[in-house]
């Protein structure tokens, strides 16, 4: 997969927005070289909702959190009670 190196500038922006269209296509790509679906569109949200939670939880300095979701319904349908853990894995070199 190929590597993405920011510009200084780019590094400093406050949204992927603003980067440089040959990086921001390069960085789209390899999201979606990370998705292993065939259409991908549920491993890209649930890829984009994972994400979101990770760097909620690692801004705030903590390494795992709990989610608990209760009576989980979704048109009409009832789904049940749900727990989502997020924890950071372990470095690796």
């Amino acid at each position: 997969m190929e590597r993405i190196y920011w510009t200084d500038e780019e590094t400093r922006t406050e949204t992927y927005l603003e980067w440089d269209n040959a990086n921001l296509g390069k960085a789209v790509k390899k999201l979606a070289k990370s998705i292993s679906d065939h259409h991908g569109d549920d491993s890209t949200t649930l890829t984009a909702c994972g994400s979101l939670m990770a760097a909620m939880v690692g801004a705030r300095g903590a390494i795992t959190a709990k989610i608990s979701l209760d009576r989980v319904t979704k048109d009409g349908s009832e789904l049940g009670d749900w727990e989502i853990v997020i924890r950071r894995k372990k470095r690796t070199k």
